[in-house]
C-alpha cells in the first residue's frame, strides 16, 4: 500500500468517526428533545387537570353564592315588614328609627362610609333597587369583619324592643339581620345621592 492509499484510508476513517460522532450527538439531542416534549406533555395534563379542578369549583362556588343570596333576600323582606314601609321607596318605619336610633346608627355610617361606598361601588349596581339589595347584603358580609363588633356587642347584651304591631306595642328579640336592614336604607340613600344618574335612568317614560 503506497503512500496515498494510506493517507485516503486515514481521512476515510476520521471523515467515519466525524459522522459516527456528529450522528451521535443529534442522537443525545434526540433524546433530549423527546424527554422535553414528554415534559411538556406532562405539565399540560397536569395544567389541564388543575383548570377542570377550578371549573368544578367555580360551579359550586355560584351555587353556594345563589343559595346564599336566595337567604339573604328572604331574610331581607322579614326584616323589611317590621323595620320598613314601602312608600316607593322603602323608608324606615317608626320602629326602624327607633331600632336605627338605639344602635346609633348614623356614626356606624359615618365611620364606615368610605369601606361600605366603596364596596358598593365595586358591585356597580345598576338601579336603585339593585341598591339597596346590594347595600343589605353588604352590611350583611360586614358583620364578620372588625367594624361590626360594637353592634355584636349590641344585640348581644340588649333585651326586646318594643315594636309597634297590628295588634299593638310587642316585645322583639333584635338581630343582626335586623341590624343590617336598618342601617342598609339609609346606606342606599347615601350611595344614590353620589350617583343621581341611577334614579334618573330609573323613571320610566
Amino acid at each position: 500500500m503506497n503512500t496515498y492509499e494510506i493517507l485516503f484510508s486515514c481521512v476515510s476513517l476520521l471523515a467515519t468517526i466525524g459522522i459516527f460522532t456528529a450522528l451521535y450527538k443529534i442522537g443525545k439531542k434526540i433524546g433530549i428533545f423527546e424527554e422535553s416534549i414528554r415534559y411538556i406533555n406532562q405539565s399540560t395534563t397536569q395544567c389541564e387537570n388543575r383548570i377542570n379542578k377550578l371549573e368544578d369549583l367555580s360551579v359550586s362556588m355560584h351555587s353556594d353564592i345563589l343559595a346564599i343570596k336566595t337567604f339573604l333576600i328572604t331574610k331581607y323582606k322579614n326584616a323589611e315588614s317590621i323595620w320598613g314601609v314601602k312608600n316607593s321607596p322603602t323608608k324606615l318605619s317608626e320602629n326602624g328609627k327607633m331600632l336605627f336610633d338605639a344602635i346609633r346608627g348614623d356614626q356606624f355610617l359615618l365611620d364606615n362610609k368610605s369601606i361600605l361606598l366603596q364596596q358598593l361601588s365595586e358591585k356597580a349596581p345598576q338601579t336603585p333597587l339593585d341598591v339597596e339589595n346590594d347595600s343589605n347584603e353588604i352590611l350583611l358580609r360586614q358583620t364578620e369583619t372588625e367594624i361590626f363588633n360594637g353592634l355584636k356587642n349590641w344585640v348581644y347584651e340588649s333585651s326586646a324592643l318594643l315594636v309597634n304591631g297590628e295588634d299593638g306595642p310587642r316585645p322583639y328579640t333584635i338581630t343582626l339581620n335586623d341590624v343590617c336592614f336598618v342601617l342598609s336604607i339609609p346606606l342606599r340613600d347615601m350611595y344614590l345621592e353620589k350617583h343621581p344618574e341611577l334614579i334618573n335612568n330609573s323613571v320610566i317614560n
